[in-house]
């Protein structure tokens, strides 16, 4: 069962790779919206959300995707790396819904559940795309792998971290924070 997961996952991200490298860059409005931020943030030697944006805008965008693509220009003076990472964390994510799947199910199901997600053609354009999304459903499914998987207290001190850093790419961990307590409710 592994090794088909392990398969799938290192497929799924080769094709993702290839999509990329075929498609290159695909500009949409939040995307592009993190990359001013970030050039802005550069210029000034801050991490987002620099001062002059905090100054003049009410309203804080995504502080991990920003700050990712901050780093990102700092480092490469690119986005691609963090395309190249987006590909990687989209291929992980079908591995854990796999592992998930097997562990609450069978692995009949897992399978199935990560053919599904690698099949389904909106994740393949997002592997073109500079999405909060990806990083903050991969961290938040790493924490309900963890969490389902172990009742270790360390381990769900980890969770909990990893719940952090989904919320810190888009805020959507607390729905993922109540599932997980349902969980063991039930």
């Amino acid at each position: 069962m592994n090794k088909k997961i392990y398969f799938l996952t290192t497929a799924y991200f080769c094709f993702l790779i290839l999509i990329l490298i075929i498609y290159g860059y695909t500009p949409q409005n939040d995307s592009e919206g993190y990359i001013e931020y970030a050039k802005l943030c550069l210029e000034e030697h801050q991490p987002y959300p620099a001062t002059s944006l905090i100054e003049h805008s009410s309203f804080i965008w995504n502080i991990g995707a920003i700050n990712i693509i901050e780093l990102s220009l700092w480092l490469f003076d690119s986005i691609y790396p963090v395309l190249v990472l987006m590909c990687l964390l989209k291929a992980l994510t079908a591995a854990l819904i796999a592992k998930i799947a097997q562990t609450l199910f069978n692995d009949r199901v897992a399978i199935l559940s990560s053919v599904l997600f690698v099949l389904y053609p909106n994740n393949w354009g997002q592997s073109t795309m500079l999405l909060s999304e990806i990083p903050s459903i991969f961290f938040a499914l790493s924490a309900t792998y963890i969490t389902i998987k172990t009742n270790n207290i360390k381990l769900l001190f980890v969770s909990g971290i990893l719940l952090f850093l989904s919320n810190w790419f888009r805020s959507i961990a607390i729905v993922f924070m109540l599932s997980l307590i349902l969980y063991y409710l039930i």
